[in-house]
């Protein structure tokens, strides 16, 4: 019989990042090495002890399989991404499918900022009453002008390098727009009957 159970130290702070998500990252071990059973503390219980148990040889895949993990988690890093919010929706693509590509390909984590609420700059009725022309003292100090902000900035967690090479990628998918000078009597050839000219041209590079 080849089925072994072993153990292995994990520092508890790492330990969410196994369990969240129903577990979803031993699963995905469990299915990569052969259907090794991962064992991570309950929760409230203080312990570093992880236990594996499966074909020896499955053991010791997913043991530096776990190690390889810990060592990415160790040297993540949070870089910050600069993208104006209201190009958000084209970049993440039809449910997420270009960021979910983005985070695959690249091993990172991407969190886009809540959107604004107050994007026009209209009056806010929670705002402090003004005496004076003096804001309360829990007035909120106004942005630099220039400076980004938060409904504009994009998280991107992972290893240095791969952070930004994911920063490259999301930078990749914000549209531009050149105007192009076509005669007018070539327009309706263009557009095609019915915009069916136009359509497959979209469809052809989004």
């Amino acid at each position: 019989d080849n089925i072994v159970e072993d153990s292995m130290s994990v520092d508890p702070k790492h330990h969410r990042y196994f369990v969240i998500r129903r577990g979803q990252v031993l699963r995905d071990i469990a299915e990569e090495y052969g259907g090794v059973a991962v064992s991570f503390p309950r929760s409230g219980v203080q312990s570093d002890r992880v236990t594996l148990k499966g074909a020896k040889e499955c053991v010791e895949a997913a043991k530096k399989r776990i190690l390889d993990i810990i060592e990415d988690l160790e040297a993540q890093v949070t870089i910050e991404c600069m993208i104006p919010q209201k190009f958000h929706r084209s970049i993440m693509g039809p449910k997420g499918s270009r960021i979910q590509q983005i985070t695959r390909e690249h091993g990172v984590q991407i969190k886009f900022p809540d959107r604004e609420e107050n994007p026009q700059g209209a009056p806010n009725a929670e705002s402090p009453a003004q005496e004076n022309g003096e804001e309360g003292l829990e007035a909120k100090v106004a942005p630099e002008p220039g400076s980004p902000k938060k409904c504009d900035i994009i998280l991107i967690s992972g290893r240095k390098e791969r952070c930004d090479g994911a920063n490259e990628a999301l930078k990749a998918l914000v549209p531009v727009s050149i105007e192009v000078e076509v005669p007018y009597d070539l327009h309706r050839y263009i557009i095609g009957q019915k915009g069916s000219g136009i359509r497959k041209m979209m469809d052809e590079f989004e």
